[in-house]
């Protein structure tokens, strides 16, 4: 039942887009986004039916970065600035090699996690005698917030007003002293401070605020409204687009899964607005030299935005989600790496561990840019081999080895994750509803962002909270995170 209501809803959307194209006279581009279909629908077939939902994202990301941003390649070729490094005559053929690797990665992926999947027990499902579907993906409507325990959701809403009031000043004193903006060393403060605030501001409180918001009635505009300001306010303090995204991320997704649509269009639009902000703050906060990039910050982060507005168009900021799209992993971004030579940056092998841990292999930030690119770029920049997928076809020229050793890394490495979160969920007493979310957040992670330290740095918490025996403490602690007036002796109203 699955696969048939799947194939439905691809072939749907494949012949509305196919008739559109075929309007405008795009045959190239029809034949191109084919080819890209039918190379991908047997991975998205065969993950339909299994069971883990991180290798799920995985394929499904592949998918839709790869489905849009094909077309958005195929529709504007001028806007292509490669053509004497990596020459391409946008013809709909020449897309197959990129899509053939890409469809074969992601199904001996899903292939081995279907495998794995036989010989790993459900830690949830099992210990429960319960179905995981049930369990851990259901979701009930607005009537339910899924808590782990008593709730005061009033107390959530102040608390996040409050701390909006707190961390918009600081956001500010940050910015005019360059700390915390990304793509630019900070100053050189005493006791590591710089690098405390930075991950304090950029990723902590913005996950603080995050689940606070999941813990409320999720039905006020007035606290969507003051998340979305917030949201533009540190999207531009950081010129970070992943710190804004987390913001607004809560109100974003859960107006979906409540199915309440107005505060969804609120969302989107402050979604918009805080990542288009985020970004086009980088051209008045950026200067670079052969020497490094450097930070401008004779605006305040208020004067910036409005200098952004002031510059921008409407139409711009709406189109920001679809530059978020390629920013994972653009169609573009794959076809350079399916024409790189690897014996330039030290043969397949050597990408193959620089994606699994950034520290274990330095590659010369020139060479693999001149390789990738056909130029270099300022030395705190990179713009090569971003996400899995470049790094499958770029490794993948070297030998087709690499295309079964990246699928059984990704699978191992999404399955041990999604394995031991349900451990530890089950282990603290947690609401499985949660497991779903973590669980993509970290596929998304190491789908576009291979490698990354941050990355093994959840998987070693999640392990040995999972491993160690229970520790009450961390018990507390997750009590407070749900309802902050539990741990600190306050009586919640209605009690």
């Amino acid at each position: 039942m699955k696969s048939k209501i799947l194939t439905l809803r691809i072939g749907l959307a494949s012949l509305v887009t196919t008739a559109v194209l075929a309007v405008y006279g795009e045959f190239e581009t029809i034949i191109a986004f084919w080819l890209l279909l039918l190379c991908f629908y047997p991975a998205l077939y065969f993950a339909s039916h299994g069971r883990y939902f991180s290798i799920k994202v995985i394929v499904w990301v592949g998918f839709i970065t790869q489905a849009v941003t094909i077309i958005l390649f195929y529709l504007s070729p001028d806007s292509y600035a490669f053509q004497r490094h990596r020459p391409f005559n946008f013809t709909g053929i020449e897309s197959l090699d990129v899509s053939f690797r890409l469809g074969m990665f992601l199904v001996v992926m899903v292939l081995i996690g279907r495998i794995l999947e036989k010989f790993i027990r459900d830690p949830i499902a099992t210990r429960l005698n319960m179905n995981y579907g049930a369990i851990s993906l259901g979701y009930n409507n607005r009537k339910s917030n899924h808590s782990a325990g008593k709730v005061n959701r009033n107390n959530n809403f102040y608390y996040i007003i409050i701390l909006i009031i707190l961390l918009i000043p600081i956001n500010a004193l940050m910015f005019d002293y360059g700390i915390a903006i990304t793509g630019v060393a900070p100053p050189d403060l005493p006791y590591k401070i710089s690098g405390i605030s930075t991950y304090l501001v950029k990723f902590i409180m913005p996950f603080v605020l995050a689940v606070l918001y999941m813990r409320t009635g999720r039905d006020s505009l007035f606290l969507v409204i003051a998340l979305g300001i917030y949201s533009s306010i540190i999207g531009v303090s950081t010129a970070s687009r992943s710190a804004a995204f987390i913001v607004i991320m809560a109100p974003l997704v859960f107006s979906v899964l409540d199915r309440r649509w107005l505060i969804f269009l609120l969302s989107f639009s402050f979604f918009s607005v805080a990542v288009g902000l985020a970004t086009f703050s980088r051209e008045l906060v950026y200067l670079s030299d052969e020497y490094g990039v450097y930070a401008d910050t004779s605006l305040n982060i208020f004067d910036t935005a409005f200098e952004v507005f002031k510059d921008k168009s409407a139409s711009a900021f709406l189109l920001i989600f679809l530059s978020i799209i390629g920013r994972m992993a653009s169609f573009q971004e794959v076809f350079l790496a399916s024409q790189m030579n690897p014996d330039v940056v030290g043969g397949g092998l050597v990408i193959f561990i620089k994606s699994i841990h950034w520290s274990f292999i330095d590659i010369d930030h020139s060479t693999i840019h001149l390789e990738y690119l056909g130029y270099t770029i300022p030395l705190d920049f990179y713009n090569a081999l971003g996400s899995v997928y470049s790094y499958v076809l770029a490794a993948s020229n070297a030998s087709p080895i690499y295309i079964l050793l990246y699928s059984v890394y990704l699978s191992v490495l999404a399955i041990i994750c999604e394995h031991y979160v349900k451990v530890l969920f089950f282990k603290y007493e947690l609401n499985t509803f949660f497991v779903k979310p973590l669980m993509f957040i970290f596929a998304i992670a190491i789908s576009i962002g291979p490698g990354n330290p941050l990355n093994y740095l959840m998987l070693f918490i999640v392990l040995s909270l999972a491993l160690l025996p229970r520790i009450k403490f961390i018990k507390r602690l997750v009590t407070i995170a749900i309802d902050p007036s539990q741990g600190f002796g306050i009586r919640a109203r209605g009690k």
